[in-house]
């Protein structure tokens, strides 16, 4: 029995494996080794959730994200972010996250900042449901 034939087929099974994660995970390296745009890919947003009386305080990790390229809307008891790379041309954002808050707050009393791929939220907590006409994205400082 040959051990070489047996040793070579593992490690090009384990390098098979490998590229196919390395591939799913970024989308592929074309030779250039500049990332291929990804198209309909879309990445979670890790975040940071803490409750207070009067606060419900939000981080979410944008990696590589530009502040103009992130939009969030604030509705009653839900948060949606959304962000694009601007080095990846696609209509799809690249990182979407929709997080149900665990009490209502007031939209107009929420502040944001964005500074290195960290997007912070402050949001007031209200104790009663109401409907919020306005429309579009929240201002990110």
């Amino acid at each position: 029995m040959n051990d070489d034939w047996e040793y070579d087929d593992t490690f090009k099974r384990m390098q098979d494996e490998m590229d196919n994660m390395f591939n799913r995970f970024f989308g592929g390296v074309p030779q250039n080794n500049k990332p291929k745009p990804q198209q309909e890919t879309t990445r979670d947003v890790k975040i940071d959730l803490i409750e207070t009386e009067k606060y419900i305080y939000l981080t979410a990790e944008l990696p590589g994200a530009e502040k103009d390229d992130v939009h969030v809307k604030v509705d009653k008891k839900e948060v949606e972010i959304q962000a694009k790379l601007p080095y990846i041309p696609q209509k799809t954002p690249v990182f979407y996250k929709m997080i149900e808050l665990p009490a209502p707050v007031k939209k107009d009393k929420t502040e944001a900042t964005f500074k290195n791929g960290i997007l912070e939220l402050k949001l007031a907590k209200t104790h009663q449901l109401f409907k919020d006409k306005s429309k579009g994205d929240l201002q990110i400082e």
